[in-house]
């Protein structure tokens, strides 16, 4: 039995904890920004690519997104696979993204790393290796007007806000390549992941 003294605070926290329950789950209230990865892919269309294997269906169902860009690039020697999605469930994206969209690689976490030609993007790194050969992952995460470098924290942060509005976009940017990680500051992945970044940003959002 629950004292009647506590009865109007216990159903006011009750009350409380239902509203992010109906807005997220029941309404799926969300906050669009205007911004699509169709400039990404207009900007790098000079470049030859092939699509990558993964259908739409396959991308609502792990990433929950409907607005993604996948290529395969190749840039001199080098294989560039460069992924650029955005959904409204932000932990599908920031909570180890290399799992969905990595296959056959064991993959070592290095941390978040600066660019010395972009120290505002925080990078995180990771190196793989398939049959002995050493390769790279760069991935990006944007959401509202700035860069994640910490997915915990930012949930944290975001918690509260999210009470009491729709959810916002995250936007991952994923380039993997058959690069040395330690050479991940001229690399053409990061080249390529820049390039893509630039691409979304300066796109007029609704335009």
């Amino acid at each position: 039995m629950i004292s009647s003294r506590f009865v109007r605070p216990v159903a006011l926290a009750i009350a409380l904890a239902t509203v992010p329950t109906i807005r997220h789950t029941y309404l799926r209230q969300v906050v669009p920004d205007g911004r699509t990865t169709a400039p990404v892919q207009q900007a790098l269309s000079h470049l030859a690519s092939t699509p990558g294997d993964r259908t739409a269906s396959w991308m609502q169902r792990v990433l929950e997104t409907e607005d993604w860009y996948d290529r395969t690039y190749r840039v001199g020697s080098k294989q560039i696979r460069l992924f650029v999605g955005r959904s409204y469930d932000a932990k599908r994206l920031y909570h180890h993204p290399e799992i969905a969209l990595v296959r056959g690689s064991e993959i070592t976490v290095q941390g978040v790393v600066r660019a010395e030609a972009r120290p505002e993007i925080p990078l995180h790194l990771l190196t793989t290796r398939r049959k002995d050969e050493p390769g790279l992952i760069l991935y990006a995460l944007h959401y509202g007007d700035g860069f994640v470098d910490d997915p915990i924290r930012f949930q944290i942060r975001s918690a509260a806000s999210l009470l009491f509005s729709g959810r916002r976009p995250m936007t991952l940017f994923f380039a993997m390549s058959d690069e040395n990680g330690d050479a991940f500051q001229r690399s053409e992945a990061a080249r390529l992941l820049f390039a893509a970044v630039d691409a979304f940003l300066n796109q007029t959002p609704g335009a």
